[in-house]
């Protein structure tokens, strides 16, 4: 399927194997989820359109990239208990 991509990360295979498990609690199956998470957001948003932007920091001015749609002020949030602390927030 040309618009599937794999995660075959190790670490991200191990925790798939403990998410299948039979026995896993609701409570253990969300911490995976979860910590799965992280991992396949940077993946996604490997390849996000970038634009600089100024900004102030206590000792200078200063530019630095950050993803399009951020600086456009189109926020990003994960439903669910916890924000998606990867992706930056507009201000």
């Amino acid at each position: 399927m040309p618009n599937v991509h794999v995660i075959s990360h190790p670490l991200v295979q191990h925790k798939l194997t403990l998410l299948r498990q039979v026995e896993r609690s609701t409570q253990g199956f969300r911490r995976l989820v979860t910590e799965i998470s992280m991992p396949l957001a940077y993946e996604v948003t490997r390849d996000l359109a970038l634009e600089m932007t100024e900004i102030e920091t206590p000792l200078a001015r200063m530019a630095i990239s950050c993803p399009a749609w951020a600086m456009r002020g189109t926020g990003f949030s994960a439903q669910g208990e916890r924000d998606l602390t990867l992706l930056p927030t507009p201000h």
